[in-house]
This record gives C-alpha cells, structure tokens and sequence, in this order.
C-alpha cells in the first residue's frame, strides 16, 4: 500500500463511516499533515482516531488544497454539499463518494465535466479493516490516479472495479445494506433461542459465536464455494438437514430476501432521482 506517497487528501464527513476510513488511512501510513477532515463543527474541534488526534475544519479554510476529495456524507446532504466544495477544489482534483445512489449526472449537475469523479460504495466492516468496497469511474483514470484510490479504499478492506454505473444502487443492495442482513438473521436466531427457553446471555452467546465462526470459515478456507461449507453441516437424516428442509422449501427464503434486495434497489433508485 502506497498511502504515504498520497498528497493533499480531504474529506468530508466524519461520521461511521467516515472516521472507518480516516482510522484505516492512519493505520496503514498516510502522513497526518497530508489528511484535511471537514466536518459540521466548528473550525478548531478535533477527534481522536487510533490515538491520534485529528483536527477538525470548514469550508471557509482558505488553504485547503485537494488533490482527492472524499466524500463521505449522506445522500440526502449530498446536493448542499456538493455546492460547498466548489472553492476548494480545481478540475485536477479527484473527487470520490461514498454516498448511495447518488449518480455521476448528478454530481456533474453541481461541479461539471472536468473532474474525473468515482462512485464507492464502502459497508461498515470497513470500520475493522475488513470492509468491501466497490468503485466505478466515468472518465479514464492514469495509473497514479487509480492506483491512489485504489490503494485509499484498500486500506479498509477489498476493493473491486466495475465498468458499469448503472448496477452500482445493486451493489449497495448487496453488499452496503448486506451486514445487516446477516445481523438481523443472526437477531431472529437470539430471539428464537428465547422463545424457545434459553436465557437471554446464552441465546446472544450461541447465535453471535455462530455467526462469528462460521464467517471465520468462510474466510479460512476461501476455496470452497458457499454451497460446499452448507453441506459440511449438514448430514442426511441429521436435524440441520431437517431445519434446512424448512428453509429452502419452494425457495421461500431466497424469494423473501430477493423482495427485500429489490427494495433496497428501489430506494436507491429513488435517490438517484431516476
């Protein structure tokens, strides 16, 4: 990773997500000096991140200077945002969102043609370096510039590039929504454990080691597809198969989870004004 050589890198925001990002910068190299953080507080306020303390400050610093613009703010601001940063920022300058279903024309509307923009679509496991992060540009990036961005969103996780704009509102349906999918799955098996009779530690202690395992599976033994690790729980006559009977009958659940991803697509497409 080349985040020492990164010059001049702003961003906005210092949310979740965004201090995820600003703690992975830190952790893997990026000097200190080189990192401007704009927030809503005042100008002079800080944060500490990783043990570092990181300040804080405006739109109306007047030496800001951007060779990459990162924004990481949410979709609804977006529009107002994008206003503010016209004075601090040249058509040099690379500008990244993290922000869902904000497309390219829309950033455009506000700050034109000259910059090359890239759309990101990040999830909270970034927040632990073992994010997934998906990138999509509409202008040819040089290697440096690629490489750059690249190696910023390497810093919390895996990165992947796409050439097609229009499955980004997807990927965010997928992958950004994603963990709380598997929260909300790992939720209702807490919630049965109690129903059923478990106190509530042993309930939470049961389902969340599971699902730490079992990820922790998937990440050891990268080779086997998902289908295979299913099958090595499961025994023919045995009570997962009994349960998984249940569950993949007729394809309910898959069907429950393709309504509940279109859904998620919808929404993203109606912040995208389309």
């Amino acid at each position: 990773m080349r985040l020492n050589l990164i010059k001049n890198l702003t961003i906005v925001g210092a949310g979740k997500m965004g201090k995820a990002l600003i703690s992975g910068w830190i952790s893997n190299g990026l000097p200190k000096e080189e990192l401007t953080i704009i927030g809503r507080d005042i100008k002079g306020s800080s944060i500490l991140i990783n043990d570092h303390i990181v300040n804080i400050t405006t739109y109306k610093e007047k030496n800001i200077k951007s060779n990459i613009l990162v924004l990481a703010v949410k979709p609804q601001i977006m529009p107002a945002v994008l206003k503010k940063i016209i004075p601090i920022i040249d058509s040099n300058t690379i500008i990244v969102s993290i922000a869902a279903g904000i497309t390219m024309k829309s950033m455009r509307s506000h700050i034109g043609n000259e910059n090359r923009i890239i759309r990101a679509m990040p999830n909270t496991p970034a927040a632990i370096g073992k994010g997934m992060t998906v990138l999509f540009s509409d202008k040819e990036l040089n290697d440096i510039e690629k490489n750059s961005v690249t190696d910023l969103m390497a810093a919390v996780g895996e990165v992947k590039w796409v050439i097609k704009e229009d499955i980004m509102n997807l990927i965010t349906a997928i992958s950004g929504s994603g963990p709380a999918y598997f929260f909300y799955l790992t939720e209702c098996l807490m919630n049965i454990a109690k129903l059923e009779g478990l106190d509530e530690e042993l309930s939470g202690q049961l389902s969340i080691e599971t699902f730490i395992g079992s990820a922790s599976l998937v990440e050891k033994y990268k080779t086997m597809s998902i289908k295979e690790h299913r099958k090595n729980v499961t025994s023919p006559g045995g009570t997962t198969e009994a349960a998984l009977n249940i569950l993949m009958s007729q394809d309910i659940l898959q069907d429950l989870m393709h309504k509940a991803v279109k859904s998620a697509v919808q929404r993203g497409n109606i912040l995208s004004g389309e």
